[in-house]
């Protein structure tokens, strides 16, 4: 009898050893995580804008090219036959300030500019050691010189008989050219001449 007493007895002790020893693992307080202690940046001022379209840029339109200039006749500069011609106003004033707003058509120019030079080759008292220039543009050719001072009358008449004549029109013709004008004058004392072709 005893002997089941005490077995009893043990039996509550060991009972009540888990009941405490439980009740005491629940009592047991958690340690919370620690805090997160990152700094955080906060934006201060008006919230950001969406940002607007921007427009496609306008092209520009290309500006149209400036017309090119018509390049003047080289050489219808500085001449002889600006001081050989009447004053302004006069047909060979004028056809003299065409000729030089001309531009130059070299074959053609140069091809005229030979033939009227081996035409006058003819003419006595032209060339030589007297001032001669031959120039022709696209439309117009200018043939100017000065002739020998002192000549006798007889031989001057027959210099700017043979300018005017016709054996040197011919010549001309044959060139593609008609004469348009012959003028004379005078100039530092020599005799000078001025003859304006044109084109057919």
């Amino acid at each position: 009898m005893a002997k089941r007493i005490w077995a009893v007895l043990f039996g509550v002790v060991a009972v009540a050893m888990i009941v405490w020893w439980v009740g005491r693992r629940q009592a047991i307080p958690v340690t919370p995580p620690p805090a997160d202690t990152g700094v955080r940046v906060v934006r201060v001022g008006p919230p950001p804008q969406p940002s607007q379209p921007q427009p496609l840029p306008t092209r520009m339109p290309h500006a149209a090219p400036a017309p090119l200039a018509v390049p003047p006749n080289p050489g219808a500069g500085d001449d002889p036959v600006a001081q050989l011609i009447p004053p302004a106003g006069s047909d060979p004033a004028q056809l003299h300030a065409r000729f030089r707003a001309e531009p130059r058509d070299p074959a053609w120019a140069a091809r005229n500019e030979a033939g009227l030079r081996n035409a006058l080759a003819d003419v006595p008292q032209i060339g030589g050691g007297n001032a001669l220039a031959v120039r022709c543009a696209t439309r117009l050719c200018e043939v100017s010189g000065t002739m020998t001072p002192g000549l006798p009358e007889a031989d001057g008449n027959r210099t700017m008989q043979a300018l005017q004549g016709d054996a040197l029109s011919r010549r001309a013709a044959t060139l593609g050219l008609d004469g348009r004008m012959t003028s004379f004058g005078s100039s530092n004392g020599r005799p000078t001449f001025l003859l304006i072709y044109t084109r057919k």
